[in-house]
Protein backbone atom coordinates (compact mmCIF):
# COMPACT_ATOMS: atom_id res chain seq x y z
CA UNK A 1 0.00 0.00 0.00
CA UNK A 2 1.23 3.41 -0.92
CA UNK A 3 1.88 5.92 1.65
CA UNK A 4 1.29 9.00 1.45
CA UNK A 5 2.02 12.50 3.71
CA UNK A 6 -0.96 15.11 3.08
CA UNK A 7 -0.13 18.86 4.00
CA UNK A 8 -2.75 19.79 6.21
CA UNK A 9 -3.54 23.71 6.34
CA UNK A 10 -6.44 23.88 8.38
CA UNK A 11 -8.60 24.40 5.54
CA UNK A 12 -11.25 21.85 3.69
CA UNK A 13 -9.13 21.94 0.39
CA UNK A 14 -6.21 19.73 1.92
CA UNK A 15 -8.67 18.24 4.43
CA UNK A 16 -10.86 16.80 1.21
CA UNK A 17 -7.72 16.15 -0.19
CA UNK A 18 -6.94 13.46 2.56
CA UNK A 19 -10.17 12.29 3.08
CA UNK A 20 -10.27 11.42 -0.98
CA UNK A 21 -6.78 9.64 -0.98
CA UNK A 22 -7.72 7.81 2.22
CA UNK A 23 -11.42 6.87 0.76
CA UNK A 24 -8.99 5.45 -2.70
CA UNK A 25 -7.34 3.34 -0.14
CA UNK A 26 -3.91 4.81 0.51
CA UNK A 27 -2.14 4.77 3.74
CA UNK A 28 -2.88 9.00 5.06
CA UNK A 29 -0.76 10.47 7.55
CA UNK A 30 -1.37 14.16 7.90
CA UNK A 31 1.38 16.55 8.30
CA UNK A 32 0.92 20.17 9.40
CA UNK A 33 3.90 22.58 7.84
CA UNK A 34 5.01 25.07 10.87
CA UNK A 35 6.23 28.22 9.07
CA UNK A 36 5.23 31.10 11.56
CA UNK A 37 5.23 31.50 14.80
CA UNK A 38 1.57 32.11 14.99
CA UNK A 39 -1.41 28.75 14.22
CA UNK A 40 -4.62 28.69 11.54
CA UNK A 41 -7.80 29.37 12.40
CA UNK A 42 -8.44 25.87 13.11
CA UNK A 43 -6.14 23.46 14.32
CA UNK A 44 -4.96 20.88 11.40
CA UNK A 45 -4.45 18.24 14.29
CA UNK A 46 -8.61 18.29 14.62
CA UNK A 47 -8.90 17.61 11.07
CA UNK A 48 -6.36 14.41 11.35
CA UNK A 49 -8.05 13.14 14.62
CA UNK A 50 -11.90 13.78 12.36
CA UNK A 51 -10.61 11.67 9.53
CA UNK A 52 -8.68 9.03 11.54
CA UNK A 53 -5.21 9.58 10.80
CA UNK A 54 -1.77 9.44 11.60
CA UNK A 55 -0.73 12.98 12.39
CA UNK A 56 2.80 15.01 12.86
CA UNK A 57 4.30 18.68 12.69
CA UNK A 58 7.31 19.72 10.94
CA UNK A 59 8.46 23.02 12.39
CA UNK A 60 10.82 24.60 9.39
CA UNK A 61 10.42 28.25 11.29
CA UNK A 62 14.20 28.86 10.71
CA UNK A 63 14.75 27.86 7.06
CA UNK A 64 11.37 29.69 5.95
CA UNK A 65 12.60 32.78 7.53
CA UNK A 66 16.39 32.70 5.72
CA UNK A 67 15.17 31.15 2.85
CA UNK A 68 11.37 32.90 2.05
CA UNK A 69 10.99 36.26 4.47
CA UNK A 70 14.52 37.24 4.10
CA UNK A 71 14.22 37.04 0.41
CA UNK A 72 11.00 38.95 0.82
CA UNK A 73 12.78 41.79 2.80
CA UNK A 74 15.15 41.78 0.20
CA UNK A 75 13.61 42.36 -2.83
CA UNK A 76 11.40 44.59 -1.65
CA UNK A 77 14.35 46.87 -0.04
CA UNK A 78 15.91 46.77 -3.63
CA UNK A 79 12.73 48.76 -5.42
CA UNK A 80 11.52 45.11 -6.23
CA UNK A 81 7.56 43.40 -5.72
CA UNK A 82 8.23 39.93 -4.83
CA UNK A 83 6.08 36.28 -5.31
CA UNK A 84 7.20 34.56 -1.88
CA UNK A 85 4.47 31.72 -2.69
CA UNK A 86 6.08 30.62 -5.42
CA UNK A 87 8.98 30.54 -3.87
CA UNK A 88 8.43 28.77 -0.45
CA UNK A 89 6.92 26.08 -3.07
CA UNK A 90 9.86 25.44 -4.45
CA UNK A 91 12.15 25.70 -1.56
CA UNK A 92 9.96 24.88 1.64
CA UNK A 93 6.89 23.04 0.60
CA UNK A 94 7.78 20.75 -2.01
CA UNK A 95 11.61 21.37 -1.20
CA UNK A 96 12.25 20.91 2.29
CA UNK A 97 8.93 18.88 3.25
CA UNK A 98 9.39 16.65 0.25
CA UNK A 99 12.55 16.07 1.63
CA UNK A 100 11.64 14.86 4.84
CA UNK A 101 8.46 12.80 3.95
CA UNK A 102 10.83 10.92 1.64
CA UNK A 103 13.15 10.27 5.10
CA UNK A 104 10.49 9.22 6.44
CA UNK A 105 9.54 6.69 3.93
CA UNK A 106 6.71 8.18 1.99
CA UNK A 107 6.23 7.50 -1.53
CA UNK A 108 3.94 10.77 -2.08
CA UNK A 109 3.63 14.21 -0.93
CA UNK A 110 -0.01 15.54 -1.65
CA UNK A 111 -1.43 19.00 -1.02
CA UNK A 112 -4.46 20.75 -1.28
CA UNK A 113 -3.62 22.98 -4.85
CA UNK A 114 -5.80 22.79 -7.91
CA UNK A 115 -3.57 21.61 -10.58
CA UNK A 116 -2.76 18.43 -12.49
CA UNK A 117 0.22 16.91 -13.93
CA UNK A 118 0.58 14.48 -17.19
CA UNK A 119 3.50 12.38 -18.22
CA UNK A 120 4.18 12.64 -21.26
CA UNK A 121 7.91 12.06 -23.53
CA UNK A 122 10.05 10.91 -20.89
CA UNK A 123 8.89 14.41 -18.52
CA UNK A 124 6.44 15.63 -16.27
CA UNK A 125 4.66 18.50 -17.27
CA UNK A 126 2.24 20.71 -15.08
CA UNK A 127 -1.53 21.40 -16.39
CA UNK A 128 -3.91 24.25 -15.01
CA UNK A 129 -6.41 23.20 -12.40
CA UNK A 130 -10.00 22.27 -13.82
CA UNK A 131 -11.26 24.48 -12.15
CA UNK A 132 -10.31 27.98 -14.20
CA UNK A 133 -11.65 30.20 -11.03
CA UNK A 134 -9.09 28.44 -8.51
CA UNK A 135 -6.64 27.34 -10.56
CA UNK A 136 -3.01 27.02 -8.92
CA UNK A 137 -0.30 26.12 -11.43
CA UNK A 138 1.11 29.80 -11.80
CA UNK A 139 2.25 28.89 -7.83
CA UNK A 140 3.53 25.93 -9.05
CA UNK A 141 5.41 26.97 -12.09
CA UNK A 142 9.25 26.80 -10.77
CA UNK A 143 8.77 23.14 -9.80
CA UNK A 144 11.49 20.29 -10.99
CA UNK A 145 11.16 17.49 -12.33
CA UNK A 146 12.03 15.43 -9.55
CA UNK A 147 9.41 17.43 -7.40
CA UNK A 148 6.55 16.93 -10.10
CA UNK A 149 7.35 13.13 -10.15
CA UNK A 150 6.46 12.52 -6.17
CA UNK A 151 3.54 15.11 -5.75
CA UNK A 152 -0.27 14.33 -5.59
CA UNK A 153 -2.77 17.06 -6.53
CA UNK A 154 -5.83 15.33 -5.80
CA UNK A 155 -8.33 18.68 -6.12
CA UNK A 156 -7.05 19.21 -10.03
CA UNK A 157 -9.70 17.83 -11.63
CA UNK A 158 -12.32 19.34 -9.09
CA UNK A 159 -13.90 22.52 -9.07
CA UNK A 160 -14.47 24.36 -5.60
CA UNK A 161 -18.45 24.03 -5.24
CA UNK A 162 -17.95 20.40 -5.72
CA UNK A 163 -15.10 19.86 -2.97
CA UNK A 164 -17.32 22.24 -0.67
CA UNK A 165 -19.76 19.84 -0.90
CA UNK A 166 -17.86 16.89 -0.02
CA UNK A 167 -16.96 19.14 3.20
CA UNK A 168 -20.30 19.49 4.07
CA UNK A 169 -21.47 15.24 3.55
CA UNK A 170 -18.66 14.52 5.63
CA UNK A 171 -18.90 16.64 8.27
CA UNK A 172 -16.00 18.30 8.22
CA UNK A 173 -15.60 20.12 11.56
CA UNK A 174 -13.96 23.28 10.27
CA UNK A 175 -16.73 24.49 7.20
CA UNK A 176 -17.00 27.99 8.99
CA UNK A 177 -12.99 28.62 8.25
CA UNK A 178 -12.09 31.58 5.84
CA UNK A 179 -10.40 31.09 3.32
CA UNK A 180 -6.66 34.04 3.68
CA UNK A 181 -5.93 35.26 0.49
CA UNK A 182 -2.95 37.04 2.61
CA UNK A 183 1.22 36.30 2.47
CA UNK A 184 1.12 33.85 5.50
CA UNK A 185 3.62 35.37 7.15
CA UNK A 186 2.09 39.00 7.39
CA UNK A 187 -0.84 39.40 9.49
CA UNK A 188 -3.78 41.30 7.90
CA UNK A 189 -1.65 42.26 4.75
CA UNK A 190 0.31 45.12 6.07
CA UNK A 191 3.26 45.30 4.51
CA UNK A 192 4.53 48.43 5.85
CA UNK A 193 4.42 47.36 9.73
CA UNK A 194 5.94 44.17 8.72
CA UNK A 195 8.36 45.68 7.26
CA UNK A 196 9.48 48.87 9.20
CA UNK A 197 11.71 47.30 11.31
CA UNK A 198 14.04 46.03 8.76
CA UNK A 199 14.37 49.34 6.70
CA UNK A 200 17.54 51.04 6.32
CA UNK A 201 17.93 54.73 6.96
CA UNK A 202 18.51 55.34 3.42
CA UNK A 203 15.37 53.89 2.10
CA UNK A 204 13.70 56.54 4.71
CA UNK A 205 15.29 59.62 3.38
CA UNK A 206 12.53 61.59 1.54
CA UNK A 207 13.42 62.70 -2.20
CA UNK A 208 12.49 63.76 -5.86
CA UNK A 209 9.26 62.52 -7.44
CA UNK A 210 9.75 62.97 -10.84
CA UNK A 211 8.12 61.65 -14.30
CA UNK A 212 9.71 60.14 -17.09
CA UNK A 213 11.22 63.09 -18.57
CA UNK A 214 12.86 64.14 -15.27
CA UNK A 215 10.10 66.90 -14.10
CA UNK A 216 9.98 67.55 -10.33
CA UNK A 217 6.40 66.61 -9.17
CA UNK A 218 6.95 66.40 -5.71
CA UNK A 219 8.59 64.74 -2.45
CA UNK A 220 8.60 61.00 -1.87
CA UNK A 221 8.37 59.92 1.93
CA UNK A 222 11.18 57.21 1.65
CA UNK A 223 11.09 54.67 -1.05
CA UNK A 224 10.33 51.73 1.19
CA UNK A 225 6.65 53.39 0.95
CA UNK A 226 6.03 52.69 -2.33
CA UNK A 227 5.10 49.60 -4.79
CA UNK A 228 5.27 49.67 -8.58
CA UNK A 229 1.92 50.25 -9.85
CA UNK A 230 0.46 51.73 -6.80
CA UNK A 231 -2.00 55.03 -7.88
CA UNK A 232 -3.15 56.04 -3.74
CA UNK A 233 -0.91 57.38 -1.40
CA UNK A 234 1.86 58.96 -3.59
CA UNK A 235 0.96 62.58 -2.51
CA UNK A 236 0.89 64.53 -5.67
CA UNK A 237 -1.67 66.71 -7.33
CA UNK A 238 -1.73 66.21 -11.05
CA UNK A 239 -4.83 66.63 -14.09
CA UNK A 240 -4.92 62.77 -14.01
CA UNK A 241 -4.21 59.75 -11.80
CA UNK A 242 -0.30 58.65 -11.47
CA UNK A 243 1.33 55.53 -10.69
CA UNK A 244 4.95 53.96 -9.63
CA UNK A 245 6.29 53.26 -12.81
CA UNK A 246 10.26 52.65 -11.30
CA UNK A 247 11.97 52.70 -8.05
CA UNK A 248 15.41 54.38 -8.47
CA UNK A 249 17.17 53.30 -5.18
CA UNK A 250 20.89 54.03 -6.71
CA UNK A 251 19.33 58.55 -6.90
CA UNK A 252 16.39 57.97 -3.95
CA UNK A 253 14.28 59.17 -6.62
CA UNK A 254 10.24 57.83 -7.78
CA UNK A 255 9.39 57.73 -11.37
CA UNK A 256 5.91 58.00 -12.01
CA UNK A 257 3.86 57.77 -14.72
CA UNK A 258 -0.04 58.23 -16.01
CA UNK A 259 -1.40 54.69 -16.56
CA UNK A 260 -0.86 54.89 -20.74
CA UNK A 261 3.24 54.87 -20.11
CA UNK A 262 2.55 51.87 -17.59
CA UNK A 263 2.42 49.19 -20.67
CA UNK A 264 5.66 47.37 -21.75
CA UNK A 265 6.61 45.49 -24.75
CA UNK A 266 9.10 43.04 -23.22
CA UNK A 267 10.63 41.99 -20.41
CA UNK A 268 13.41 40.17 -19.15
CA UNK A 269 12.44 36.74 -17.15
CA UNK A 270 15.49 35.33 -15.16
CA UNK A 271 15.82 31.99 -13.16
CA UNK A 272 13.75 30.28 -15.51
CA UNK A 273 12.37 26.80 -15.21
CA UNK A 274 10.56 24.75 -18.44
CA UNK A 275 8.90 21.24 -17.88
CA UNK A 276 8.19 20.09 -21.26
CA UNK A 277 12.48 20.41 -22.19
CA UNK A 278 15.56 21.31 -20.33
CA UNK A 279 16.56 24.63 -21.47
CA UNK A 280 14.45 26.60 -24.28
CA UNK A 281 16.75 25.99 -27.56
CA UNK A 282 14.88 28.39 -29.75
CA UNK A 283 12.27 31.17 -29.85
CA UNK A 284 8.56 29.77 -28.59
CA UNK A 285 5.41 31.40 -28.95
CA UNK A 286 3.54 31.31 -25.70
CA UNK A 287 0.67 33.05 -23.49
CA UNK A 288 2.31 34.89 -20.58
CA UNK A 289 0.88 35.82 -17.10
CA UNK A 290 3.15 38.85 -15.15
CA UNK A 291 1.06 38.07 -11.89
CA UNK A 292 -1.73 35.36 -10.11
CA UNK A 293 -4.54 37.21 -11.54
CA UNK A 294 -3.40 38.81 -15.33
CA UNK A 295 -5.10 37.48 -18.43
CA UNK A 296 -2.37 35.46 -20.30
CA UNK A 297 -1.22 37.65 -23.13
CA UNK A 298 -0.17 36.43 -26.40
CA UNK A 299 3.67 36.67 -26.81
CA UNK A 300 7.26 35.36 -28.30
CA UNK A 301 9.57 33.71 -25.79
CA UNK A 302 13.33 34.23 -27.30
CA UNK A 303 16.71 32.34 -25.37
CA UNK A 304 19.13 34.33 -23.92
CA UNK A 305 22.18 32.64 -21.68
CA UNK A 306 21.93 29.98 -19.42
CA UNK A 307 18.36 30.47 -17.77
CA UNK A 308 17.49 33.42 -18.89
CA UNK A 309 14.90 34.99 -21.74
CA UNK A 310 13.27 37.78 -23.40
CA UNK A 311 9.58 38.18 -23.76
CA UNK A 312 8.00 40.30 -26.49
CA UNK A 313 4.41 40.80 -26.19
CA UNK A 314 2.13 40.96 -29.30
CA UNK A 315 0.46 43.42 -27.49
CA UNK A 316 2.09 45.84 -24.23
CA UNK A 317 1.07 44.28 -21.06
CA UNK A 318 0.24 47.23 -17.75
CA UNK A 319 2.61 46.83 -14.69
CA UNK A 320 5.20 44.29 -15.49
CA UNK A 321 6.80 44.57 -12.20
CA UNK A 322 10.48 43.06 -11.97
CA UNK A 323 10.12 40.50 -8.60
CA UNK A 324 7.25 39.00 -9.60
CA UNK A 325 6.82 36.14 -11.27
CA UNK A 326 6.04 35.25 -15.09
CA UNK A 327 4.34 32.04 -15.63
CA UNK A 328 4.16 30.74 -19.69
CA UNK A 329 1.31 28.65 -20.62
CA UNK A 330 0.21 26.77 -24.07
CA UNK A 331 -3.11 25.55 -23.58
CA UNK A 332 -3.95 23.64 -20.90
CA UNK A 333 0.01 23.17 -20.12
CA UNK A 334 1.97 25.28 -18.07
CA UNK A 335 5.45 25.41 -19.87
CA UNK A 336 7.31 26.95 -16.88
CA UNK A 337 8.61 30.46 -15.42
CA UNK A 338 10.59 32.80 -13.92
CA UNK A 339 11.31 35.97 -12.22
CA UNK A 340 10.89 38.98 -14.21
CA UNK A 341 13.99 41.14 -13.95
CA UNK A 342 12.85 44.04 -15.62
CA UNK A 343 10.47 45.40 -18.03
CA UNK A 344 10.36 48.37 -20.73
Amino acid sequence: MKRIAVGLSGGIDSAVCAYLLKKQGYAVTGVFLRLVDFLPPFPPSEIARFLEIPYFVLDLRKPFKEKIINYFISSYLKGETPNPCVICNKLIKFGLLLEEIKKRGFDFLATGHYARKIFQNGRYLLLKGADKQKEQSYFLCLLSQGQLRQILWPLGEFFKEKVKEISVSIGLPNQNVKESQEICFIPNNDYRTFLAPYVPSYLKIPGQIVDTKGKVLGEHKGLWCYTIGQRRGIGICAKEPYYVRRIDVENNRLIVAPRRELFFKEMIVARVNFFPFERLGKKLEAMVKVRYKHEPAAAVIEPLEEDTVKVIFTTPQFGVTPGQIAAFYQGEICLGGGIIKSAQ
